[in-house]
């Protein structure tokens, strides 16, 4: 599962992807500007401004933050992304922050969905106003 299109190279942009490769185990917190594709194991936090793919050999326990989400490989925890598409051979179990969500036919969600936390933060900011009564 590659990021490189035809159609991107051809405009002329740039897209870096960082590859957690297979038997690859990192912990901690993972902050990027490009795409990220785990092929390993990663524990905590994760959080980029393009796309996470979870390849089928990826297994992701923590919280995810990302623009898309492509999940074929295993993932426990919050996903908080745009757009979230769960593959053939993916499951995501935990909680989905996301007003676009996809599951193809075998893949497994087991969990609960939420309104994107854009939403959320609208939401949350918008002040309860009440009509005051002249006596």
């Amino acid at each position: 599962m590659g990021l490189l299109s035809k159609n991107s190279r051809a405009k002329g942009e740039l897209t870096t992807t960082t590859v957690i490769a297979k038997g690859c185990h990192i912990a901690g917190e993972l902050r990027l500007s490009g795409h990220i594709q785990i092929d390993g194991f990663i524990e905590g936090k994760m959080n980029t401004q393009q796309t996470i793919i979870v390849s089928n050999e990826g297994r992701v326990k923590g919280e995810l933050w990302a623009d898309k989400l492509i999940v074929s490989g295993l993932v426990e925890g919050n996903c908080y992304a745009d757009t979230i598409q769960i593959l053939a051979n993916g499951k995501i179990s935990g909680k989905i922050y996301s007003d676009n969500l996809s599951i193809e036919l075998g893949g497994c969600f087991l969990g609960e969905t939420q309104l994107s936390i854009k939403d959320l933060v609208i939401e949350h900011n918008t002040p309860n106003v009440e009509t005051l009564k002249t006596a």
